[in-house]
């Protein structure tokens, strides 16, 4: 029965038949079905897989730079050329992986920002799945055809401390030109050596993005930055546009609804903008959140299909119509963990919009009120929101006392 389906989806997806495990046969007919990929339908077969091949530990917001080099050492030293290729500030190694015999150079880096580990902890769970899947027609089509070159961590002193900036307090993702940071040296020192085809800049994005037009979370956004102030499209850019594109319409199966654009305004000193002038089609992926999932484990789940269809993508030379990218929406930020309603302010009720940010203390997470916005009634309907609670009539100063942080 399988194989009659394949043969009939032939002039759907030539690609349907190579790809047995998690194919799904939808449950309404194929000329209905709006999934183009349709092994992309089972969220249930993707998610066995992923449970599969995810490598334990790394559950929560905090990855810390002692449980990374274990996930570094446990891989294969036959298969995967680990090499120290620098130091931070403080210094702490600074590693690459190299794998692959392929003509086209992917790049991958993540953590630059040290409390953004969701990338991270998806490479990892690739590289497993990759090496695990070795021997089989599809992966060794990847690996005859790409090189991966894979900084997992560029910021190890800023994942100690579960903090967006390096050692010295500096964004690294605001130092591309200056080089003021070791980091950034390193990064720079390694594009330069291996002259990538292809980037992937691995970010974490906070939970207030939403789709737009829509109520959804963004959990996952895409985007191919900007070279020039004028947002021009040249090949380069226009490649990982295409590519993005096809990651957005390969996800739809598992995430419909969940997935955004990125800002697109050109940032001169951030890497991402800097690699697609250098020469290399760069993406960016931020990671977001999944409703009831603070933790973020749906998301790495999300994170590691975007990367296998990325790569899987790669392998075969297939890039959607440049047009398709623009049918991913937009991100907008109006997202709160908490509404009150019925505050008093000023002698009027009106509402107070909280959100909460995760902070190290201890050596473990807390949660801070991060931002408080009084909103107006007539200003409601812009707001989107996790928790709702009455106020009853008190003030802000009694409401913020009261509010139970722990609670989110």
């Amino acid at each position: 029965v399988l194989q009659m389906y394949n043969t009939s989806l032939q002039k759907y997806n030539p690609y349907i038949n190579r790809r047995l495990v998690g194919v799904n046969i939808c449950n309404i007919s194929q000329n209905n079905c709006k999934h183009k990929y349709t092994y992309f339908c089972s969220m249930e077969n993707k998610e066995k897989i992923f449970k599969k091949y995810r490598l334990s530990g790394g559950d929560g917001l905090y990855l810390r730079y002692g449980e990374y080099l274990k996930w570094l050492q446990a891989l294969d030293d036959e298969f995967y050329s680990v090499v120290q290729i620098g130091v931070s500030e403080e210094g702490r190694n600074i590693y690459s992986i190299t794998a692959g015999k392929g003509k086209i150079k992917v790049f991958l880096w993540s953590q630059m920002h040290g409390d953004e580990p969701t990338g991270t902890k998806s490479i990892f769970d690739v590289l497993n799945y990759l090496y695990m899947r070795r021997d089989r027609l599809e992966e060794k089509r990847f690996w005859d055809t790409c090189t991966l070159y894979i900084i997992p961590m560029l910021n190890p002193d800023g994942a100690e401390r579960f903090s967006r900036e390096n050692a010295r307090g500096l964004d690294i993702n605001r130092d591309a030109g200056k080089w003021q940071t070791a980091e950034a040296r390193v990064w720079k020192s390694y594009v330069e050596k291996i002259q990538p085809d292809y980037a992937f800049n691995l970010h974490d994005q906070s939970a207030y993005y939403s789709v737009s037009g829509t109520s959804n979370r963004a959990t996952l956004s895409f985007l191919a930055p900007a070279f020039n102030s004028g947002k021009d499209i040249n090949p380069i850019r226009g490649r990982a546009m295409r590519l993005i594109a096809g990651i957005y319409r390969d996800l739809q199966g598992v995430l419909p609804g969940g997935i955004g654009r990125y800002n697109d305004d050109y940032c001169s000193d951030c890497f991402g903008d800097y690699m697609q002038a250098y020469g290399a089609s760069t993406l960016l992926f931020e990671s977001g959140f999944y409703p009831g999932d603070r933790e973020k484990k749906k998301t790495r789940f999300f994170h590691f299909y975007a990367l296998l269809s990325a790569f899987e993508r790669l392998s075969q030379g297939r890039l959607e119509a440049l047009e398709a990218y623009n049918e991913i929406p937009r991100n907008e930020k109006n997202y709160y963990d908490l509404l009150v309603s019925n505050v008093l302010e000023n002698n009027r009720l009106v509402y107070l919009a909280l959100r909460f940010s995760p902070v190290l203390r201890e050596e473990k997470l807390d949660q801070v009120i991060d931002e408080v916005r009084v909103v107006l009634p007539e200003e409601l309907s812009g707001i989107l929101y996790e928790q709702k609670r009455n106020a009853e009539g008190k003030n802000r100063n009694e409401i913020l006392k009261s509010v139970l942080i722990s609670d989110f």
